[in-house]
């Protein structure tokens, strides 16, 4: 402001005497029939302000919400199923939703709505707790404060299980009731149960007991049994060939299983048909001779452990284990080149031993229910004209409660109390309700810098004019330094601004009053970045306006600016309202 009064009065004299000529150029922003109408709804741009409508399954079973919001420029949907309906197991596997003006726009036939044909949505979720979609205007063919109607239609499924068979595992050792399904007894008919084998150490055995004590690395169950096709082998110079099957069943999920096995001479082993591997036998499967080439005399008592799990299945197992008894005879020469002497049936005894364990885990029966749900105001409410249960709800796009509210309008805070009768606020001083920027001009004068933040500054009525409502007004060609400081003449332009809350498609009354200090005061006025109207020319008066704005969207921003010479005196401006 300037510090010489009496130039002030001087150009304010002038300019009541003179013929006062106001320049004024008012734009107008697009405008609707809505202008003045206000819409008390709780939708929002938000999921927060959003219109809540009841998900029902199966009619009656309240499930959850359908959410529907919108920014001015999209709408969005949501899914969102209750905690409840989660703890019992429900989610959401397709979701199907349309729009329209009216129930006879959504995909039908014969009043029954097609989810089918609805355009937005997705069938294919795999089960989820919520699901949200937004689209935008153009694609919903809707503007805002269309009144139009929503089917949300939805599919969802949970499922029950039942444990039939509970986690358990078994043991089993050859022994009698293992079956011999191939051999070498004349006339035998297969399958026939196994026999114990006659041991080294039985009766009439001329060797001491080396089949139970000779074994390594693994100790066998007690219950385990050396077992043959026959007591005494058949061919004890030629060999045997024995096929032994144990059936065996897992009741639950396989889980793991580990066989150990000997055999005197060899053996060959395979479960449910798939082989899982043989010991001493040089040639397996060839086993058209049982000399030294194919089956090995020695290391029948290496204990060897198999893994079953990959070959388990659950109910019927079959375990086969092929024994092999090496031919010995005079001709058939060892490892070491030592010659035999010819078998009989306590030189060349046969047998073979086994035990497995099997573990399966448990086993459920699951049901699956699925309902067919849809978004509705209430039970029973707005259902469509078929036959089939349906729903829809109305929503009204762009609606809300946003009411723009200027702050400190009249420019009475803070409360100014200089003997001067003015003074300069800094952007964010509590009460002033307006961000102050500097507008142009250059960054230092008279050796200072322009100080940040910037400064409005705000007149008592008479300080230079009356106020045109209560009892100050603003200056937009500020201060750098106040009332006290040296400096005149500083280029102190500023623009103001405030962000107000508004709603989609809604016309407002932004009115206000200005009035130029001397012929340099120049404004323009923005609402939302265009340019609604510019002032200027010479003081005579306040002069108010009143001008017609709208907003796409839930916020617009209302700025004032000094366009005129930066030079500390500017425009007046006072009562500014939207409504």
């Amino acid at each position: 402001m300037k510090k010489l009064i009496y130039l002030i009065v001087l150009v304010l004299i002038l300019g009541l005497v003179l013929s006062g000529c106001l320049l004024s150029n008012v734009g107008q922003v697009p405008t609707n029939e809505q202008s003045g109408i206000t819409y008390l709804t709780k939708g929002g741009p938000t999921e927060s302000e959003a219109d809540h409508f009841d998900l029902y399954a199966g009619q009656d079973m309240l499930v959850g919400e359908v959410l529907v919001w919108d920014d001015g420029t999209q709408l969005c949907v949501k899914y969102q199923l209750s905690e409840n309906a989660i703890l019992d197991g429900w989610l959401i596997y397709e979701t199907h939703w349309a729009v329209g003006d009216e129930p006879l726009d959504i995909p039908q036939k014969n009043g029954n709505p097609i989810p089918g044909k609805f355009p937005y949505g997705d069938d294919d979720l795999g089960g989820v707790k919520f699901y949200q979609e937004c689209r935008t205007f153009t694609e919903l063919s809707v503007d805002c404060l269309n009144e139009i109607v929503i089917a949300a239609h939805a599919v969802i499924e949970k499922t029950e299980c039942e444990v039939t068979v509970e986690a358990g595992s078994d043991f089993f050792v050859s022994d009698i009731d293992t079956m011999v399904v191939a051999g070498n007894v004349g006339g035998a008919v297969y399958p026939e149960n196994a026999v114990l084998a006659h041991k080294p150490g039985d009766a009439n055995s001329p060797y001491l007991p080396v089949w139970d004590t000779n074994l390594i690395p693994h100790t066998f169950d007690a219950a385990a049994e050396w077992i043959w096709e026959s007591y005494l082998v058949v061919h004890p110079i030629l060999g045997d060939v024995v096929t032994f099957e144990r059936q065996f069943e897992v009741p639950g999920i396989p889980a793991g299983g580990t066989l150990y096995v000997a055999a005197d001479n060899g053996f060959a082993v395979e479960l449910n048909g798939v082989p899982l591997g043989n010991y001493n036998l040089f040639q397996y499967p060839t086993l058209d001779g049982l000399t030294q080439p194919y089956v090995n005399t020695t290391d029948w008592w290496n204990v060897q452990q198999y893994d079953l799990a990959a070959n388990l299945q659950q109910g019927p197992n079959t375990l086969t284990i092929i024994g092999v008894n090496e031919y010995m005879n005079p001709d058939d020469v060892d490892k070491v080149g030592n010659f035999q002497m010819i078998g009989d049936v306590y030189y060349n005894p046969g047998g073979v031993i086994f035990e497995f364990d099997v573990d399966w885990d448990e086993v459920e029966e699951c049901t699956t229910y699925s309902e067919t749900a849809w978004g509705a105001v209430d039970v029973g409410e707005e259902p469509f004209d078929g036959k089939n249960w349906a729903t829809y709800f109305n929503y009204i796009v762009c609606s809300c409660e946003n009411v723009p509210e200027v702050i400190n309008g009249g420019f009475e805070s803070p409360v100014v109390v200089t003997t001067q009768g003015w003074d300069i606020y800094d952007s964010g001083t509590a009460g002033l309700g307006w961000t102050v920027e500097w507008y142009d001009g250059s960054n230092s004068y008279g050796g200072q810098n322009r100080p940040e933040p910037a400064h409005l500054e705000l007149h008592k009525s008479g300080t230079v004019v009356s106020a045109y409502e209560g009892v100050q007004y603003a200056e937009l060609d500020t201060d750098w330094d106040g009332p006290t400081g040296g400096l005149n003449g500083e280029p102190a332009s500023v623009r103001i601004y405030q962000d107000l809350n508004t709603c989609p498609g809604v016309t407002y009354n932004l009115t206000y009053a200005w009035h130029p200090r001397n012929t340099g005061s120049m404004m323009k006025v923005y609402w939302n970045d265009v340019e609604v109207a510019s002032h200027g020319g010479s003081p005579v008066s306040w002069t108010t306006e009143s001008i017609l704005v709208s907003q796409d969207g839930y916020s617009a921003r209302l700025e004032f600016v000094e366009t005129g010479t930066a030079d500390s005196l500017g425009m007046f401006l006072d009562d500014v309202s939207v409504d």
